[in-house]
C-alpha cells in the first residue's frame, strides 16, 4: 500500500484485518537517533497538515456525520463565529502513537503554524483547541516548547477538553494486556508488542503527583500499587521494552505545569472509569473520570493553578489564570468523546474560543 490511508479506514477495522493494520503501527527503538521509527518497511504519517482532514471524525464509525469528533467544534465556529477552514481556523495533526515526546521538528512546525494564522487573520494572537491528548499536547507546547515572548505575542489563550494530563488507567491496562479497549479478546498475540510499544500509552499512564498515594490497582500478589508503581511494575514483569519505554515512561512522574496564558479546562468527572488494574484478579480497577481519562488531572489544574478559585488572587503580572467547567454527570453520554459531540457540551467549549469575558 502507498498514499493509503489506514487508520482509520472501514476496509481495515473488521476482523481480522485490523491485526494487520495494528502491527504497522508498531514502533520500535532506534539505536542511532535514541528515539522512535518505525518498523522495516512502513512509513506512515499525519494527514493534512494546517487542516482538519486527519482529525474530523471519530475512531468509531469513520466518515459518519454521527462521530465527527472535532467537526462539531469546526461546524459551531464556522456558524456562530463566520470562521473558515486554513483561513481563521487550522489543524494540528500529530503522530498520536508518540504522545507528548514529539521530535523537535513538530513542535517548530506548530510554532510556524501560529504564525501563520496570526498574520493571515490582522496580527490575532491565536488560541489553541486541544481534546485528550491534544489538550496534553497544548499544556506541553505552552510550557516547554514556546518562550514566554512568544507567547506573549502569538498565543491569546487555550481551551482543553478532557486533557489527558492526569493519565488514563485504560494506558496501564492496555500494557498490561496487550490489549486495546473494546478490541479486547479479539486483537491477535503478535499484536500485543504493537499496544506495548505505543508511546502515547506510556506518557499518558496516571500521573504521579496528581494521584498521589490514591491506590489505583493490585499487584499479582495482591499488594495495594499507586500511579508511581505502575512504571516498575510493568518492568519487573517484562511486559515491555525498555529501551523504548524509557523514552516515555518519566513523562507520568511530572507535575503538569500551568502555561502562562488563559486556560480553560472543559470536562466530567463522574463516570465510572477504568483508573487502574488489578495483575491478580486480572480485571479493571474503576473510580472517577470520563470514562476513559481520569478526573484527577482536570481537579490538580483547577484546584492548583493560578486564579483556579475565588481565595486565589491573580499576579497583575502574569496574564496565566484557569477557568474550569465540570459537567459532574454520571449520565453515560457525557463521556470522553461525547464531550466533543455533544451540543450543549460543544457550545460550552466553543464560547470559551468565541467569548473573551473569562480571561479577565
Amino acid at each position: 500500500m502507498k498514499d493509503t490511508t489506514i487508520y482509520f479506514n472501514p476496509q481495515y477495522i473488521i476482523p481480522p484485518l485490523y491485526n494487520c493494520m495494528l502491527s504497522s503501527l508498531e514502533l520500535v527503538y532506534d539505536p542511532a537517533t535514541k528515539y522512535y521509527k518505525n518498523i522495516n518497511g512502513v512509513g506512515l504519517e499525519p494527514l493534512d497538515w494546517g487542516g482538519i482532514g486527519g482529525f474530523q471524525f471519530g475512531d468509531i464509525i469513520p466518515n459518519h456525520p454521527a462521530f465527527t469528533y472535532f467537526g462539531d467544534f469546526i461546524n459551531y465556529l464556522t456558524r456562530h463565529g463566520g470562521y473558515q477552514l486554513k483561513k481563521s481556523i487550522f489543524g494540528a495533526p500529530y503522530d498520536w502513537r508518540l504522545g507528548v515526546n514529539m521530535p523537535q521538528s513538530f513542535w517548530t512546525n506548530l510554532s510556524l503554524l501560529c504564525q501563520q494564522a496570526y498574520s493571515m487573520n490582522g496580527n490575532t494572537p491565536v488560541v489553541l483547541v486541544g481534546h485528550s491528548l491534544g489538550g496534553f499536547m497544548i499544556q506541553r507546547f505552552l510550557t516547554q516548547h514556546s518562550t514566554p515572548e512568544w507567547r506573549q505575542q502569538y498565543i491569546d489563550s487555550a481551551i482543553l477538553s478532557a486533557p489527558s494530563f492526569g493519565g488514563s488507567g485504560l494506558a496501564f491496562q492496555s500494557l498490561v494486556t496487550g490489549e486495546l479497549p473494546l478490541l479486547g479478546v479479539f486483537i491477535s498475540d503478535r499484536v500485543k508488542p504493537a499496544v506495548r510499544s505505543i508511546g502515547a500509552l506510556h506518557a499518558q499512564m496516571p500521573n504521579h503527583p496528581c494521584n498521589g498515594n490514591a491506590t489505583l490497582g493490585y499487584d499479582t500478589d495482591g499488594t495495594p500499587l499507586t500511579a508511581a508503581d505502575f512504571p516498575r511494575v510493568l518492568e519487573r514483569l517484562g511486559l515491555i521494552d525498555k529501551d523504548i519505554f524509557d523514552l516515555s515512561k518519566n513523562e507520568p512522574a511530572v507535575l503538569p505545569e500551568q502555561p502562562d496564558v488563559p486556560v480553560a479546562i472543559v470536562y466530567n468527572s463522574e463516570i465510572q472509569t477504568v483508573v487502574g488494574y488489578d495483575l491478580k484478579k486480572k480485571k479493571a480497577v474503576n473510580g472517577r473520570g470520563d470514562l476513559v481519562v481520569l478526573a484527577s488531572g482536570p481537579e490538580y489544574a483547577c484546584n492548583n493553578w493560578v486564579n483556579s478559585n475565588m481565595n486565589n488572587k491573580r499576579d497583575p503580572n502574569t496574564r496565566a489564570r484557569v477557568n474550569c467547567y465540570n459537567f459532574n454527570t454520571a449520565n453515560p453520554a457525557y463521556n470522553h468523546l461525547g464531550v466533543t459531540m455533544l451540543i450543549d457540551c460543544v457550545q460550552k467549549t466553543m464560547n470559551y474560543v468565541l467569548d473573551d469575558s473569562w480571561k479577565n
